[in-house]
């Protein structure tokens, strides 16, 4: 009995010994497997790598080009400011003032042609006008120049002169007696505003008040 539990412990030893053997042996995998299995695993990198999505590395970048876009914008508008203040400055407002100047001129001119000094009362070139002498704080001065400018409009409207009496050359004809007759300027005087016709270098009738002015201009728009 003893020697067959002995052979059976030895039997049992031998075939743990052969198994652990059989166990411990490597094996070693074909070139067909290696292949499929680098195949696979670069299979895997791909699916597992993630494109970079372009866009600017660092913010800084970003910010520059939004900057510099910022910058263009403000250097089109100052260049468009600075072209239409070239225009206005020195091609319209040059044109303008001479206009202006122009104007004034001829203005000018025709006041002094139509205003005259009390002494020329009689030396003008026409056989028939009339002569409006005036003092500046008549209230009722601008009644007479809008007469005067509404008859000059007329076709057959005779010619008109101003004499202003405030002037220091024509206070010499403002006296205490009125005197209206005759060709004699030595002797011509008047209180105030008067409106004096003119024929053949003589004076043909005078108005010396405001209702004899305003009815002969009235007279005379009719």
């Amino acid at each position: 009995m003893e020697k067959k539990e002995k052979k059976t412990k030895s039997n049992k030893k031998g075939t743990a010994s052969t198994n652990k053997k059989s166990t411990s042996k490597k094996v070693t995998p074909t070139t067909a497997e290696v292949k499929k299995d680098t195949s696979i695993k670069k299979e895997i990198v791909k699916e597992v790598k993630v494109q970079k999505p372009n866009v600017p590395e660092t913010e800084e970048e970003f910010g520059g080009d939004e900057i510099r876009k910022l910058l263009i914008i403000i250097g089109a508008v100052c260049a468009v400011m600075l072209a239409f203040y070239f225009i206005t400055s020195f091609v319209i407002k040059p044109k303008e003032e001479k206009k202006d100047e122009t104007e004034e001129t001829t203005t000018v001119q025709t006041i002094q042609y139509e205003q005259i000094l009390m002494g020329e009362l009689f030396n003008q070139n026409e056989n028939d006008y009339y002569v409006l002498a005036f003092v500046e704080d008549d209230p009722m001065l601008e009644v007479y120049t809008s007469y005067i400018k509404l008859y000059s409009e007329k076709e057959d409207a005779a010619k008109f002169y101003r004499v202003n009496l405030s002037d220091d050359m024509n206070k010499s004809y403002i006296g205490d007696e009125i005197y209206l007759e005759g060709s004699n300027i030595a002797k011509i005087k008047v209180k105030g505003t008067t409106l004096i016709r003119i024929k053949e270098h003589n004076i043909a009738t005078s108005y010396t008040d405001y209702d004899a002015i305003k009815g002969k201009f009235e007279r005379l728009m009719n």
